[in-house]
């Protein structure tokens, strides 16, 4: 039998990999974060393509079980082409972004974009502290809304998956996996993480693991949903409960994998976490 691939490498059996099925479109009939919380920007600058990396037309392996228990039912996500920005956003551009649309400030966020730990690691409501770190303790809707006014948007999970899944060449998927897991063993602090610090992987891009954890549009449109043989989207009553799209993982799943998904799925849009940040994207 052949060896699994490694995390970031890809995390499934030659033999399971052939016998996927890719799926052209899939649209999750679950969606929790409220859309009609729009948000009106002052403007939008347009992207600065070097900061972005390009990524052609691919797939990403989605580990969810089948409906049978102790099987696997692995989806073949297909991914249009995209550019995404190469590390997260910084604390500096955030504070650009406040002061062009004070709405977004810590002082006056509406009560249903954020919650109270909304940029609670900043020295003011104008003041970021040291601004050359990735943003974090934003919420979705923050994260969603600075990236609209740069004229992009926030990646799809397939989208951050599949970047996460590249090295560069040569790398060894041993050495990947081990930041993946150290970071993963360390506490959780206020202190600001730092960039340059995590994995590296095509096109320049950084830090997808190892420094932060990142939203995506679609962050919990797969958090109850285990997939049928057909598919199709389930939601089964002893799939709600917080982080129960991590048991609806497939058996053998990595441990990274399993941590990620089950992290994902215990986010609401309003949170505010210190580990947790963002970057952005837009269709090529």
């Amino acid at each position: 039998m052949k060896p699994a691939l490694r995390e970031g490498f890809g995390t499934w059996p030659a033999a399971t990999l052939r016998a996927m099925r890719p799926v052209r479109h899939m649209t999750p009939r679950r969606v929790i974060a409220p859309l009609f919380l729009g948000t009106l920007l002052v403007s939008a600058p347009s992207a600065v393509a070097d900061d972005m990396a390009r990524f052609s037309p691919g797939t990403v392996v989605f580990p969810f079980r089948g409906e049978a228990p102790d099987t696997a039912l692995s989806l073949a996500i297909k991914t249009g082409a995209l550019r995404i920005d190469k590390r997260p956003v910084s604390a500096s551009e955030f504070l650009a972004f406040v002061k062009a649309n004070p709405r977004y400030a810590r002082n006056r966020i509406p009560k249903l974009l954020a919650n109270e730990s909304y940029l609670r690691n900043w020295k003011g409501d104008l003041d970021p502290g040291p601004g050359n770190v990735p943003v974090t303790m934003v919420s979705w809707h923050a994260a969603k809304a600075y990236c609209a006014f740069q004229g992009k948007r926030l990646p799809t999970t397939a989208e951050w998956e599949r970047v996460a899944a590249t090295a560069v060449p040569g790398a060894h998927p041993e050495a990947h996996e081990r930041v993946i897991l150290a970071w993963y063993s360390r506490p959780t602090s206020d202190n600001n993480p730092m960039f340059g610090t995590g994995t590296v992987h095509a096109q320049g891009v950084r830090d997808l693991h190892g420094v932060i954890w990142e939203w995506t549009s679609d962050y919990n449109a797969w958090s109850t949903a285990g997939v049928n043989s057909r598919g199709r989207i389930d939601e089964p009553d002893d799939a709600l409960f917080c982080g129960a799209g991590a048991s609806r993982m497939s058996p053998g799943t990595p441990y990274a994998t399993y941590m990620r998904w089950a992290f994902r799925a215990s986010l609401k849009p309003d949170y505010t976490v210190a580990a947790l940040g963002f970057r952005c994207a837009r269709d090529d």
